[in-house]
């Protein structure tokens, strides 16, 4: 029932004989656990952000991200990408049979056992994902690998980036308040970080283990360019169009300069 990555990892973290760890993990599958339903379950870490000093600028720190038993049962229902994960795992350990029902009683358990490492005190935190990610590695075949990277950005070169854009865009500077907005908006776009995903995911045709990665980009020159734009559109329309115009213009005259 279980892989043996499991079985060790629950005795090491425990400090429990074999038997036991075994007999345990059986408990929790088959939901006979007292601690069935409650308790938190540790999903990661995710950056916070609060007002700064006085309303300026932001301050980031990083909490980890917790929900319930019951909520992170749901996740299997709600979240494609974990049920696709745990759909994988399944045909890998030669369970594809059991379909979504034994996929959800799959990850309860999984669950459950990470919410026990979470609040058996023993320091170790593992989110549920990451004994997935075990489990399948043991079985021959690593669902996922998420990597995160953070760039961190001077602040005054951000600034000046944003005043750039908004000459660019609507041929006036920005206001204080409106700089602080366009950095908050900067400092939101950086905390999400870029984001590389590989999947390994069996072939269905050649029943190969196959990667596939994809990148989320964070922050960049030319998305903030695009976002903020858009702000600078939405909050200020006619210099906007103002700032259109003249360059229209500009662009004319240039060309009737050329023709002569």
């Amino acid at each position: 029932m279980f892989t043996e990555e499991q079985i060790q990892l629950y005795m090491q973290t425990f400090n429990v004989p074999r038997d036991e760890a075994i007999a345990r993990l059986q408990m929790q599958f088959l939901g006979l656990s007292g601690g069935q339903g409650s308790g938190l379950v540790y999903l990661g870490e995710e950056p916070k952000s609060t007002p700064g000093p006085k309303g300026r600028g932001t301050k980031t720190r990083v909490v980890p991200n917790t929900k319930s038993k019951q909520e992170t049962y749901n996740l299997f229902w709600t979240d494609e990408n974990i049920q696709n994960q745990i759909t994988s795992y399944q045909t890998a350990i030669g369970r594809e049979n059991l379909g979504k029902p034994g996929g959800y009683e799959l990850w309860k358990a999984i669950v459950d056992q990470s919410a026990e490492i979470y609040n058996g005190g023993a320091g170790t935190k593992l989110t549920p994902l990451q004994i997935l990610s075990m489990s399948a590695g043991a079985a021959g075949i690593n669902t996922v690998d998420t990597q995160r990277q953070i760039r961190k950005y001077d602040a005054d070169v951000l600034k000046e980036v944003a005043q750039s854009i908004a000459l660019k865009k609507r041929g006036a500077m920005l206001t204080d308040e409106e700089l602080s907005e366009a950095i908050s908006l900067a400092d939101s776009m950086i905390e999400k970080g870029t984001v590389t995903t590989t999947k390994k995911v069996r072939n269905p045709k050649t029943g190969k283990i196959e990667s596939v990665s994809t990148t989320t980009p964070g922050f960049s020159q030319e998305t903030f360019d695009v976002k903020l734009g858009k702000k600078l559109e939405e909050d200020s329309p006619q210099l906007v169009q103002r700032r259109k115009d003249i360059q229209f213009m500009d662009a004319l005259s240039e060309i009737l300069a050329g023709g002569q």
